[in-house]
């Protein structure tokens, strides 16, 4: 067998070595009327449950922004000529958590 070691790394080394990494941008993100939506948070929120556990599971995390940006009505500009933001979710049986960056993290 091969000889393998796997050591911990503290800093990202992409960051180290990316000098001319453009700022991200850290908009602020708006709701979607209802009107537009067509459908509330929590019914979409219940249907995606459904769907993860007749798969057997017990949780989704998702991080296509599109996706996110549908699932909680929520739409942003931190892509241009996109109405997406930069987050993470994750869904399970009891809880819905969408990650975002406070405002005064971003670079807009």
């Amino acid at each position: 067998g091969a000889n393998i070691t796997v050591k911990a790394i503290r800093q990202n080394l992409v960051d180290v070595v990316w000098m001319s990494r453009p700022a991200d941008p850290c908009s602020v993100v708006n709701v979607h009327p209802l009107k537009f939506a067509g459908e509330q948070v929590l019914d979409k929120i219940s249907r995606l449950r459904e769907s993860v556990e007749e798969r057997g599971a017990q949780a989704i995390i998702l991080g296509a922004l599109d996706q996110i940006a549908w699932l909680f009505n929520l739409r942003g500009s931190d892509i241009a000529h996109n109405p997406v933001f930069f987050a993470y979710a994750i869904i399970t049986t009891e809880r819905a958590v969408l990650f975002l960056r406070a405002l005064d993290e971003g670079n807009p």
